[in-house]
């Protein structure tokens, strides 16, 4: 399974549940295609230690990160600084932190639209998504 989960992470979809739960498979699983996040255990997507491994390896898995963890700066960051389009999978409330929607146009400019509307007007921060 781990093989397979590192050639083709979607594969995790079709593993037996106790390997939905196994950190290793699924974080094979989600360094290979990071929305393999969706066929974990709901224990470990919640887990604020394996969802931070999870997106350091691939930013994508904060889509299916539990809700409580999309609200999470330090969770957040690191997903943007992955895969800057992970701002869009973020709770609302952080879209006005000036760092995370910095990081995550200079990665990905569309994501300005997910800005707060006083970060829309930043010079910098407009200059970084152009």
């Amino acid at each position: 399974v781990l093989c397979g989960v590192r050639k083709c992470g979607s594969t995790l979809r079709k593993a037996a549940d106790e390997l939905k739960s196994d950190h290793e498979i699924v974080l094979a699983a989600v360094q290979s295609y990071g929305y393999a996040m969706e066929y974990a255990a709901h224990e470990l997507k919640s887990d604020w230690g394996f969802v931070m491994e999870c997106v350091k390896k691939n930013g994508m898995s904060l889509f299916y990160a539990a809700d409580e963890l999309k609200s999470d700066r330090e969770i957040v960051l690191a997903a943007v600084q992955s895969y800057g389009y992970a701002m869009e999978y973020a709770a609302d409330e952080l879209m006005s932190d000036r760092e995370i929607v910095l990081c995550g146009v200079r990665k990905c400019g569309s994501t300005l639209r997910k800005a707060a509307d006083e970060l829309k007007s930043d010079h910098e921060i407009v200059l970084a998504a152009v």
